[in-house]
């Protein structure tokens, strides 16, 4: 089993690599550019092959381009890391369901998918429905869809985006809870909402005592939808049931 835990580790590192390239071509292309070799981003020479190896790479290389020695920026080997390791977890999740290797592969592109919402919204505050669309796709393959909960975290934040005339909730939000809410279910969805309300007051009160953001700010909520989403979606049963209720 090593065998395979490693494949899949490598498989999101290698998946979270490619969205590293997404990311970094976004704003000189203006959209989402699948061609072309990487490069490095300060002196532009063509990357050799094992300068490309996800993770190993950054290490090897200590973290600066081995031609004009400029950083690379570290977080894309966090990005890296953390595929690679929600992979894995998503697998483990799976094991733990007895479900057949078809809905493996499904449930890691889901897991792709979120962290590519996760990173996308956390740089440039959108969440592209070229990556929604497709999320919403494979939620619709799977045996169970809540609809109400789906309905109901969308009026939420369609309810907060009118209040605070969109500077306070996005329409990308509302479609991503919409979403999310049908995958998870009602329970899983409130769990959800409260963890990434309480992560986003933390977070932006920290930024605040630190004098790294004013309070009208933006703060991207994307990503504390995303990450309340996976907690939810891998423990919330265990969670859920040791409320007191």
């Amino acid at each position: 089993m090593l065998a395979i835990e490693l494949l899949l580790f490598a498989l999101g590192a290698s998946g979270g690599s490619f969205l590293g390239v997404l990311i970094s071509r976004y704003p000189r292309k203006g959209g989402l550019d699948l061609w072309g070799r990487s490069y490095c981003d300060n002196c532009g020479r063509q990357l050799a092959w094992w300068e490309n190896i996800p993770v190993l790479s950054f290490l090897f290389l200590r973290g600066r381009c081995r031609t004009c020695k400029a950083k690379i920026r570290p977080e894309y080997f966090w990005l890296e890391l953390l595929s690679g390791l929600s992979f894995l977890v998503t697998f483990f999740w799976w094991q733990q369901q007895n479900l057949a290797w078809l809905w493996l592969g499904i449930y890691l592109l889901l897991t792709w998918f979120l962290l590519a919402i996760f990173f996308f919204d956390r740089h440039y505050q959108i969440i592209p429905d070229v990556f929604l669309l497709p999320f919403l796709f494979f939620i619709l393959l799977l045996p169970h869809l809540y609809f109400p909960a789906a309905f109901i975290g969308l009026f939420f934040f369609l309810f907060l985006y009118i209040v605070t005339k969109g500077k306070g909730m996005g329409l990308g939000d509302a479609k991503l809870i919409f979403v999310l809410g049908l995958w998870l279910g009602l329970a899983k969805m409130l769990l959800l909402l409260y963890l990434a309300f309480l992560a986003g007051g933390l977070v932006a009160g920290f930024l605040l005592w630190r004098h790294r953001a004013r309070w009208k700010s933006r703060l991207a909520f994307g990503p504390f939808l995303v990450g309340a989403a996976l907690v939810s979606w891998w423990w919330g049963d265990y969670i859920l049931a040791r409320l007191p209720w």
